[in-house]
């Protein structure tokens, strides 16, 4: 499962240039807390099959919105990976 990470420069944001992770990639790492930024435009059921399936596979995962400005569709997901 494919998911589409946040762009970390707001200024040159183009969807050519929009950059992914698979989820089952981040079972691979081992550092105690991951902090993975997602865009919006990843569905809120894809959002949810990947926390399912980290969960599964014996992490915590902590999914929140993050507000980076005052219209209310600035924001993108937050996955904290214990």
């Amino acid at each position: 499962m494919e998911l589409k990470l946040a762009p970390m420069d707001t200024a040159n944001i183009s969807q050519a240039s929009a950059q992914t992770i698979v989820v089952e990639s981040l079972l691979e790492s081992t550092s105690p807390l991951q902090m993975i930024y997602l865009d919006k435009q990843n569905s809120q059921k894809d959002l949810q099959k990947a926390k399912t399936l980290l969960e599964s596979k014996g992490k915590v995962v902590y999914m929140g919105e993050v507000h980076y400005g005052l219209d209310a569709k600035d924001f993108i997901y937050e996955f904290r990976i214990l």
